[in-house]
């Protein structure tokens, strides 16, 4: 601009789900109705990003109807935790989600300051004679690396009605 001798150029870098090397950025001088120095190119280089990697397991595997006895997963990462982190999945299973148990979602945000998160599978209590039904959680994408321990199931353990004594049978 008029009246200063010099400009800042800054460079932003994206936050990407990528593991890759440093990168960098060069902005060279082109010619114009000026002259060009010696130092007529500056270079910037992007710290290689590592981003956190994200496991999931269930740390109360066996759930009941009765009581009920809630199930329970904890999704962790690793690397820096100055920011929130929101942890993408899908959920499949033998188990109905608001027929079987309540609703879990699709997503889940590990809080800043936090390395790990865990969510509650709490079933429903019902007069049903049925199986043993699971309820999987499978890490999705996300700006994150996924770890090996991607799937975690929790077993909602089957629910066998009392007859009452005076009930025909």
């Amino acid at each position: 601009p008029a009246g200063q001798a010099s400009v800042t150029l800054a460079v932003t870098p994206f936050l990407d789900a990528l593991a890759e090397p440093d990168e960098t950025v060069i902005v060279s001088l082109t010619a114009g109705i000026y002259l060009i120095g010696a130092n007529n190119a500056a270079t910037v280089t992007i710290a290689a990003n590592t981003p956190p990697t994200v496991t999931v397991v269930a740390t109360v595997p066996n759930a009941n109807e009765v009581g009920p006895v809630q199930g329970e997963f904890t999704f962790t990462r690793t690397g820096p935790t100055t920011l929130p982190l929101a942890v993408n999945f899908a959920v499949t299973g033998t188990a109905d989600q608001f027929v079987d148990y309540g609703g879990v979602g699709a997503s889940i945000t590990i809080p800043a300051g936090q390395a790990s998160v865990t969510l509650a599978v709490t079933p429903f209590l019902d007069a049903l004679t049925e199986p043993d039904e699971t309820v999987i959680v499978t890490l999705a994408a996300g700006i994150y690396l996924i770890g090996a321990a991607d799937t975690a199931t929790v077993t909602i353990a089957a629910n066998t009605p009392q007859t009452e004594p005076w009930a025909a049978t």
